[in-house]
């Protein structure tokens, strides 16, 4: 073979290669067409985020967070900053937050979140500031003497 046909040869070789999924990086998770076929499916059942949150890929080091799960009685912004200091050390990928994040709600706050309509979330930022607005009543009260001489 002269040098100008192992040259096309590799480049055949490589035009192959890249039409197949392989992973850029091996520390994230590709998507395989079947998960495509899967957030089209859940898309049409109405899943409350953007295709762009669904597809994002989780990190192959991924534990789970250890976090208590929210149940809506206590400080919405106490819940949201163990769960923002835990999910910076597995990624700042806010997508990836957005997806993790329900999973550390239960009960009522986890009722709240899929009742959303479907691909009204697009954002952590969005998702947060709905959070925060739904159980900002949880927040504690800070009470002073001059508030209690408005008691009747």
């Amino acid at each position: 073979m002269n040098p100008e046909q192992e040259e096309q040869s590799q480049t055949s070789n490589l035009a192959t290669n890249q039409s197949k999924t392989i992973p850029s990086r091996p520390d994230i998770l590709q998507t395989s067409r079947n998960d495509l076929d899967l957030v089209e499916e859940e898309e049409k059942r109405g899943h409350s985020f953007t295709y762009e949150i669904i597809n994002a890929p989780l990190t192959l080091v991924w534990k789970g967070l250890t976090i208590k799960p929210y149940d809506g009685s206590t400080n919405p912004d106490k819940h949201l900053n163990i769960f923002k200091t835990q999910m910076t050390l597995y990624t700042i990928d806010k997508a990836l937050w957005c997806k993790v994040f329900p999973t550390t709600l239960q009960e009522g706050p986890l009722g709240w979140f899929t009742k959303f309509p479907a691909c009204s979330v697009g954002s952590f930022k969005e998702l947060t500031t709905k959070f925060i607005t739904q159980y900002a009543t949880s927040r504690p009260r800070h009470t002073s003497s001059l508030s209690l001489l408005n008691v009747k």
